[in-house]
C-alpha cells in the first residue's frame, strides 16, 4: 500500500478497510517504510509523526499486531549518475520478497529504466 502526504482521511479509511478485507486483521507484523522526514514536513499530511502512524495502525488492527518502521529518507536523497550529472533519486520504489521463513526488503530509484535493487539494512527497522 502507499500512503502519500496528500492522502485524505476518507482515503486512509478506505486503504485500511481494504487491507482488512484482504486479511489484514490476521497479520501479526506490519512493516512500514517511507521517507518520513520529508513526509512529516508536509503541512497537510495526516501523519506528522511516527506516533500518528502508530495510532492509525492501532485503530485498524488487533492489539496483538506489532508495527515496525524504517525511514528511507537517506536512500531517497542519495544521488545517482543520470545523463552525465549527479541527481537525487527523488522517487523510490520498495519491494519485499518472502523467503521460506524471512522477508527481504530492497529499494531502487523510481525510474522504470532502473532495474537494480539494493537491499535495505533490516537493522534500521524500529518497533513502533
Amino acid at each position: 500500500m502507499h500512503v502519500s502526504p496528500g492522502t485524505t482521511e476518507e482515503e486512509m479509511d478506505t486503504i485500511f478497510a481494504n487491507l482488512n478485507l484482504m486479511g489484514g486483521d490476521n497479520v501479526l507484523d506490519w512493516y512500514i517504510i517511507g521517507p518520513f522526514d520529508e513526509h512529516f514536513a508536509v503541512g497537510s499530511a495526516l501523519w506528522r509523526s511516527k506516533k500518528d502512524i502508530k495510532k492509525t495502525f492501532r485503530q485498524h488492527f488487533p492489539k496483538k499486531a506489532r508495527f515496525h518502521i524504517m525511514d528511507v529518507t537517506a536512500e531517497r536523497s542519495a544521488k545517482v549518475l543520470f545523463e552525465g550529472n549527479m541527481w537525487p533519486i527523488g522517487a523510490i520504489d520498495i519491494r519485499v520478497v518472502r523467503n521460506s521463513f524471512s522477508l527481504a526488503f530492497a529499494y531502487k530509484e523510481g525510474r522504470l529504466s532502473v532495474t537494480t535493487w539494493t537491499p535495505l539494512d533490516l537493522t534500521k527497522f524500529k518497533r513502533l
